[in-house]
């Protein structure tokens, strides 16, 4: 669940976002409709802490993300959102656009997993009783397959199973 409360976002004298409070409850899908210069861009970047709020705060999961000791990137993994200049990287597949992010946060597990097993052999070095390792993940080879598979259900779900190796500049 996302609970805004009084949030509020200025630009010198001009408000933009002004005092909103909102509950989206888990597996909620929310869209944000307005004219232009509304705030619907504002929000979403502030939601997603990609600018700051000047008042108010954005629990996730108990958490307050407008405070600057929570890990943003570890929230951002369990929210999804799409804004409305969506941009995908030119010289990728749209295939390989929606694989890029599983992909590279299967991999920062895959390696926080080894950094952890390499601390407990060296402490495991000193230990009578020795601590065991962490299991590690899959391999990255088994990320990116597990990772297309998703991508090409996710396009086949939406009816864009074709586009999967498209360029996003062939597409309008």
């Amino acid at each position: 669940m996302i609970d805004i409360k009084n949030l509020t976002k200025r630009y010198g004298s001009l408000v933009v976002l002004d005092d909103i409070t909102e509950t989206i409850e888990d597996g909620e899908k929310v869209v944000i409709i307005g004219p232009s210069g509304s705030g619907k861009s504002t929000l979403l970047r502030c939601l997603n802490c990609m600018e700051d709020p000047t008042s108010g705060s954005i629990i996730f999961n108990g958490e307050d993300l407008a405070d600057m000791k929570v890990n943003i990137n570890h929230a951002r993994r369990h929210i999804g959102m799409v804004f409305q200049q969506f941009n995908l990287f030119n010289n990728m597949t749209v295939l390989q656009n929606i694989m890029l992010a599983p992909v590279r946060v299967g991999i920062e597990d895959l390696n926080a997993a080894k950094r952890k097993n390499v601390v407990i052999t060296i402490k495991n070095l000193f230990r009578k009783e020795k601590e065991p390792l962490l299991p590690l993940p899959m391999g990255r080879k088994e990320l990116k397959v597990k990772a297309e598979e998703t991508a090409r259900t996710l396009l086949r779900r939406i009816g864009l199973e074709e586009k999967a190796d498209a360029y996003p500049a062939t597409l309008s």
